[in-house]
């Protein structure tokens, strides 16, 4: 990429592909996946331990995509 060159906030490319932005898309962090779920840090750091809840990691932090946190709660529906 060129000094001074912009990304499209549109689209993500990396390892020869490029991904449309979308919510699904988005990176959360434990906090913000904790205050989805309506649960404890924790629990969500439990989650992932066992791994139920998918992250991926950076250096020492995790972040979540929202997708994933939706399919979480889509499998655990009790219900109708």
């Amino acid at each position: 990429m060129a000094v001074g060159s912009t990304i499209r906030p549109d689209t993500f490319s990396g390892w020869g592909a490029t991904m449309p932005h979308d919510d699904a898309g988005e990176l959360l962090d434990v906090r913000e996946v904790a205050r989805l779920l309506k649960v404890s840090i924790s629990t969500v750091e439990r989650l992932t331990r066992r791994g139920e809840l998918p992250s991926v990691k950076f250096g020492r932090s995790r972040r979540y995509f929202r997708r994933d946190v939706m399919a979480y709660l889509d499998q655990h529906r009790e219900g109708g």
